[in-house]
């Protein structure tokens, strides 16, 4: 079972990442990386892990919106782990 999980924006605030900072290093704008803050469930899989990488914090960790590919993906582990 997982532990405490960060927004995207309190994981990226943790790490001392700005905005602008954390959107160049992934390629984008400023503007679309706000979008993901605000929308997690809109990051894909490989971008989730980029950030995870670059903020130093386990993709694991970082919430993505419950209807989010991540999220399913580690509900349906979860359900798989709890099974004997």
């Amino acid at each position: 079972m997982r532990g405490k999980l960060f927004s995207l924006r309190e994981a990226r605030e943790n790490s001392g990442i700005s905005v602008d900072i954390l959107a160049a290093l992934l390629g984008i704008s400023a503007k679309r990386y706000n979008t993901f803050e605000h929308f997690p469930d809109w990051v894909d899989v490989p971008a989730a892990k980029r950030i995870s990488l670059l903020i130093s914090t386990p993709v694991e960790e970082i919430f993505f919106g419950r209807s989010s590919t991540i999220s399913r993906i580690y509900r349906r582990q979860e359900g798989k782990n709890g099974e004997n």
